[in-house]
């Protein structure tokens, strides 16, 4: 769920004082003062529907159930990724959903995704760790990063020092 999907969301007049919090794992948790505003919220969220078919406002990731996947940016924010993480991502919860809304694991779970060697993706302290290594040297186009206008920023990043201008 992304905050702006969030933010947008008229909620029930019968809810209108719901209190709104991002975990640790970027669930999204609604708090109201009754039982019956929970029942209303509950059921409004799970009526919202992408075009799809798959559900908009999934309810779950609490208890001894499957939280949101933590992960890291990977291509898009990072200098030194092995892999992306969208897509693995996105396949892995398509296979675990089931256990994201219906918590009936022993325990809670968590799985974490980083795209290399770094971990900066919270995998060191989760219950299932994916993890993309560089099984071969990157290779270095010099023709490539002579005229690259970040060069400082991509010799720094590398991690063995290997790229030099």
């Amino acid at each position: 769920v992304y905050p702006t999907s969030v933010r947008s969301w008229r909620l029930p007049t019968n809810t209108a004082t719901a209190y709104v919090r991002w975990t640790t794992r970027n669930n999204v948790e609604f708090m109201v003062d009754s039982k019956d505003k929970a029942m209303a919220l509950k059921e409004d969220a799970l009526s919202r529907k992408q075009p799809g078919g798959c559900f908009k406002f999934p309810i779950g990731g609490t208890g001894a159930g499957i939280t949101n996947i933590v992960h890291t940016q990977g291509w898009i924010h990072c200098h030194t990724p092995a892999t992306d993480a969208s897509g693995t991502v996105k396949a892995t919860m398509d296979e675990v959903f089931d256990e994201f809304t219906n918590m009936k694991l022993p325990a809670k779970l968590r799985i974490s995704m980083a795209c290399c060697l770094n971990m900066c993706g919270a995998v060191h302290c989760s219950d299932i760790a994916i993890l993309g290594y560089h099984r071969k040297p990157p290779m270095i186009d010099t023709e490539y990063i002579d005229k690259m206008c970040e060069i400082p920023l991509a010799i720094a990043a590398c991690p063995t020092a290997a790229i030099k201008p």
